[in-house]
């Protein structure tokens, strides 16, 4: 006998005869898993990046940037920050399918840490001076990247309400991103000027913890959600069994006359 796919919430009406009623659930890959990956993905490929970079490299003064311009391993830094999309747009998935991203503050700075991670591996830096017009976009699309995740990670504690983790992670990549952009200012002492590449190594690291934190977070309340809720929610009128067709010949079966069963699979897919 024929079987049917059954969608997250289906109602099946038999007003015929006697028929087996097969479920059959395709189940699929979270969204979260797809921000999980991306984001290990990154980390894998910074952590590379620095250890097979050359010497002549200076982690604590110099940015990533300069780390992509580098013979043999400058592409790695293209491919940690697209991973970084990949990682954001898990994420922001996450949070729309557990029904927290909302069409607020949330959701724009998980869009703008999408696009501008996009953007920032698109237009590598170069040497030139003064800077050309790639180097430019790339530089500002990177301070729009790490701006965002704080905001966005904000605006997450505050849909989700009481998060210590995600409270005191946001509130030191605050702090991080604080420092990291004042040793940018010529006023700055030299010293502070200095460790700008280990400020920002910190600030990287620390964001992608937070975008972790909100897969984590978009997760858990959909499993929430999801565990709440019953299989099946309902079945009723007239003769429904459980156990052979109406042959009797094939055990296992759901056989209904003249009546509806009301079946849960997955949740449904809210997309961004």
């Amino acid at each position: 006998m024929a079987s049917h796919p059954i969608t997250p919430w289906t109602l099946v009406l038999n007003p015929s005869a006697p028929q087996k009623i097969v479920r059959v659930v395709v189940r699929r890959v979270p969204p979260t898993a797809l921000g999980y990956v991306g984001l290990g993905c990154a980390a894998l490929s910074f952590l590379a990046l620095n250890v097979f970079a050359p010497a002549t490299l200076d982690p604590l003064h110099q940015p990533m940037s300069d780390y992509g311009l580098a013979d043999g391993v400058g592409w790695l830094f293209v491919v940690g920050v697209g991973f970084i999309a990949v990682g954001g747009f898990g994420a922001m998935r996450g949070l729309a399918r557990a029904g927290l991203l909302g069409t607020g503050l949330l959701r724009l700075s998980m869009t703008v840490i999408v696009v501008s991670a996009v953007v920032t591996a698109a237009f590598p830096t170069d040497e030139s001076f003064p800077l050309s017009l790639t180097a430019e976009i790339h530089r500002y699309a990177a301070i729009t990247l790490f701006i965002a995740v704080p905001v966005a990670a904000g605006a997450a504690v505050a849909a989700l309400g009481r998060d210590g983790w995600l409270l005191g992670v946001t509130l030191l990549v605050t702090g991080v991103l604080t420092v990291f952009l004042l040793s940018h200012l010529s006023v700055m002492p030299q010293d502070m000027q200095d460790l700008r590449g280990l400020f920002q190594r910190v600030l990287v690291v620390l964001d992608l913890v937070v975008l972790g934190l909100l897969c984590a977070a978009g997760a858990n309340v959909e499993h929430a959600g999801t565990s709440a809720g019953h299989n099946v929610l309902g079945a009723g009128h007239s003769g429904v069994s459980v156990g052979h067709d109406a042959a009797g010949t094939e055990p296992g079966g759901l056989t209904c006359t003249h009546a509806y069963v009301l079946v849960r699979g997955e949740e449904p897919d809210r997309s961004p």
